[in-house]
């Protein structure tokens, strides 16, 4: 675990404090339960035993609407069950740290109240962020949260005179945290991880309050980036001026977390919907339950006109990308089809075949692959011309598309042979396609001109990956269908043949 860099004197002159914040027995003992991967739930239970009050608590939020499970937990192992030993643990620790440390004796230059009720804010808006971006172990990002700031309680007792007129500097955090790196070189996110990795806590929550305050840049995660916003959407719901800072915190978290204004709205509806349970937990005022619902419906109307805002910036720029977009989908379209009857081409044939294939294999379906070849077609250039020739291949072309089924892929292979591959059907339902194909040859006239008709039959060769039969690649099953096209023209032409048959 990397702690922050301290100067030596600063460092010495915390390591020796007297009264620097330390987490009470049962914490410590919760943080080493914490770090050994083979503990049990007996053991938590013991410890947690020894603190009544933290037992009735945890007992309490395991029944409580922050978790609302199906059955109510009657006893301490229950609730340790139902909760999870991450759970337990991170919940504990919070408990226990914040009721011993509001209990020392504070100084006057800080504001004691507003610095817990900013944790306490803190802590639960870095949890309903994680929340919206899918993170697990909430309660991990809960402490940390909540713990982001405790390195100012640990300056105020090293450096009394540190915060001498601290308490204006308190409702501007970003001043006070200039102030501090002027004087110390250092902030107290600084201080509060190099604490906390002395207390052995969990080297990712050390990790994030070390980036909370834009110091540990460094730290990329999303679980850093969800406590680094967090105090700064305290500050949005105990600021003053909270309609200006939010539509700035809005941004910066839209940007930063890219989560969208509706995920923002949920996120600040969860903080208001948990403040009066954790007000009870913690036995701390957080803030005017009125006050919340008002805070609340404030974000939501400015996050709305926010959001039609960047719609209305980013129109001009979505038309723009929708038409080259489209531009270049046609033109991709464009390559994949054949210039003189639209069918696909071979070059598209080629780089689909082979996933058809693994398709019918992964989904246990047949798979029909036909060569059809127009039967005698040199005749039709020689008599007429290839321009007529060409108006052929264009009707014949349309005749395959209308007496298959839209899902089928039409190619032209080369010249008058076209390939079909035909998903999902087997042996009978090719040789009943094929004869039906032949049979619309057979009694179509192509019009090529004014007055001018020209009959051409067709020679099916089909084979079905499936059905009994197997190919070892898709160029085998492609040979096998050349092979029953030749057995068809063998046969006189004007048939259709599959093969196996």
């Amino acid at each position: 675990m990397t702690t922050p860099m301290l100067s030596g004197a600063l460092e010495q002159r915390l390591a020796h404090c007297a009264n620097l914040p330390t987490p009470p027995a049962v914490a410590v003992r919760l943080i080493e339960l914490g770090r050994d991967p083979d503990v049990e739930l007996g053991q938590l239970v013991e410890v947690i035993k020894l603190d009544p009050a933290l037992s009735a608590k945890l007992l309490r939020i395991a029944n409580s609407a922050l978790y609302g499970g199906r059955r109510q937990a009657r006893d301490l192992r229950q609730a340790l069950f139902m909760l999870g030993m991450k759970a337990v643990l991170s919940l504990a620790l919070s408990f226990t740290l914040v009721r011993a440390l509001d209990r020392e004796e504070g100084r006057d230059a800080l504001d004691y109240t507003r610095f817990w009720r900013r944790s306490l804010l803190a802590g639960l808006f870095s949890q309903a962020l994680g929340d919206q971006l899918r993170i697990k172990d909430g309660e991990e990002l809960f402490l940390a949260g909540l713990l982001q700031d405790i390195g100012m309680l640990a300056l105020d007792r090293a450096l009394p005179d540190l915060y001498r007129g601290g308490r204006a500097l308190q409702s501007r955090h970003d001043e006070l945290v200039d102030f501090e790196r002027v004087q110390l070189r250092v902030d107290h996110g600084d201080v509060a991880a190099w604490l906390l990795a002395r207390w052995n806590l969990p080297e990712r929550i050390v990790t994030a309050v070390a980036a909370s305050h834009g110091r540990g840049g460094s730290d990329e995660s999303a679980f850093s980036r969800c406590v680094g916003l967090s105090g700064v959407w305290a500050d949005v719901w105990i600021s003053a001026e909270r309609e200006t800072v939010l539509r700035a915190v809005a941004d910066q978290t839209r940007a930063t977390l890219a989560l969208t204004p509706e995920q923002l709205s949920a996120a600040m509806g969860r903080v208001a919907e948990q403040i009066l349970e954790v007000e009870e937990l913690f036995e701390m005022p957080l803030t005017d339950p009125t006050l919340s619902d008002m805070i609340v419906e404030q974000a939501h109307e400015v996050l709305l006109i926010r959001n039609l805002q960047a719609i209305q910036e980013s129109s001009g720029w979505r038309k723009t990308a929708e038409s080259w977009r489209s531009r270049v989908e046609e033109l991709e379209e464009q390559g994949r089809r054949d210039n003189l009857t639209g069918v696909f081409n071979r070059a598209h044939l080629d780089r689909i075949l082979a996933d058809e294939v693994e398709r019918a294999r992964v989904n246990d379906w047949p798979l029909t692959v036909a060569f059809a070849d127009l039967d005698h077609f040199k005749r039709v250039n020689d008599t007429h011309g290839h321009q007529v020739g060409d108006r052929v291949l264009q009707s014949a072309a349309r005749l395959l598309v209308t007496s298959t089924r839209s899902t089928d892929i039409i190619a032209r292979y080369g010249g008058e042979e076209f390939v079909l591959l035909l998903p999902g059907c087997g042996q009978r339902a090719a040789a009943e396609l094929g004869a039906r194909i032949v049979s619309a040859f057979r009694s179509t006239a192509h019009h090529v001109g004014p007055q001018t008709e020209v009959m051409v039959t067709r020679s099916l060769g089909m084979a079905t990956y499936g059905d009994g039969q197997d190919f070892e690649s898709a160029e085998a099953l492609l040979r096998a269908a050349d092979r029953a096209l030749y057995a068809a023209k063998l046969g006189g032409w004007d048939r259709s043949v599959v093969y196996g048959e």
